[in-house]
């Protein structure tokens, strides 16, 4: 029998007993982690202040959390107009990661390319406050990973699937 013990706009916390023991299962809404190729082969990315979280700036990739209403795909677009004020003609899917048990996830990766302006950019929501858009090329972005000025998350898994991937590479030429 599953007990919610919490119900927010993004998590919803669980007990469910199975086979007589308490299980604590975490739900978290789903996400996409875009990483926008531009013409001249770099990753954009941006930086964000982050009041809610410690160190409250942040290095990522282009985020957010799925909209109900939308496909993932549509989501994509919609961060992408919110976070970066650009639009993609391209935006290919080359990882859904889904994760289950104690934390439960599922996290949609694209990369975007042939790129424009957005005429009509999008205020973005939540209230984070983007502080700059730096280009990276894909080892770049490695490097700052491993070194810590990209905190290593769940998203920048993208990162070490893009470098990765030689169709990828071949397909975009990044």
């Amino acid at each position: 029998m599953e007990n919610v013990k919490y119900l927010g706009k993004y998590y919803k916390l669980i007990e469910e007993e199975i086979n007589g023991q308490i299980y604590e299962k975490a739900y978290f809404k789903h996400a996409i982690i875009a990483y926008p190729l531009l013409d001249n082969k770099k990753f954009l990315f941006i930086k964000e202040l982050r009041v809610h979280e410690n160190p409250k700036l942040r290095i990522k990739p282009v985020t957010g959390f799925l909209e109900d209403d939308l496909t993932w795909e549509e989501n994509t677009q919609k961060e992408l107009r919110e976070e970066v004020g650009l639009c993609s003609n391209n935006i290919e899917l080359f990882h859904h990661y889904k994760s289950s048990g104690g934390f439960n996830s599922a996290k949609y990766f694209s990369i975007c390319s042939d790129l424009y302006v957005d005429d009509n950019p999008i205020i973005n929501p939540d209230g984070d406050v983007i502080l700059e858009k730096i280009e990276y090329t894909i080892e770049e972005a490695l490097e700052k990973s491993l070194s810590g000025e990209i905190k290593i998350t769940a998203d920048t898994l993208g990162l070490f699937l893009l470098y990765h991937n030689k169709e990828l590479r071949e397909k975009y030429g990044y």
